[in-house]
């Protein structure tokens, strides 16, 4: 998927309450092209930077919010890109997106 066809999902939901449900036939279908995502095969670690990932922060915020050198973060990301089999940063984002529900239970709560 593009970011113009991510966009173009998102603006199609424009004005509901929240993501767009699951039973809807656009967001279903997207899942489905990215049922083969495993991310059960991701650290604790390396889900909450793809959650982070998803919400479009910059490598220097996510080191900040997360207090890591930017050396870091990029590694994570990069392992993240492999274990997903995904070939940018842009497309693992989207399955954040698309998987968020999922792996929001699975990052421990900081606060």
């Amino acid at each position: 998927m593009t970011i113009t066809q991510a966009r173009a999902l998102e603006g199609k939901h424009e004005g509901a309450a929240g993501p767009p449900a699951a039973t809807c036939t656009c967001h279903a279908a997207l899942i489905a092209q990215h049922d083969y995502v495993s991310l059960h095969v991701l650290t604790p670690r390396e889900r909450e930077v793809l959650l982070l990932l998803g919400n479009g922060t910059t490598t220097r915020a996510l080191a900040h919010q997360l207090g890591i050198a930017e050396r870091t973060v990029k590694a994570h990301i990069n392992r993240i890109i492999n274990k997903l089999g995904v070939r940018t940063r842009v497309e693992a984002a989207i399955i954040s997106v698309l998987h968020h529900d999922q792996m929001c239970g699975a990052v421990p709560q900081m606060g």
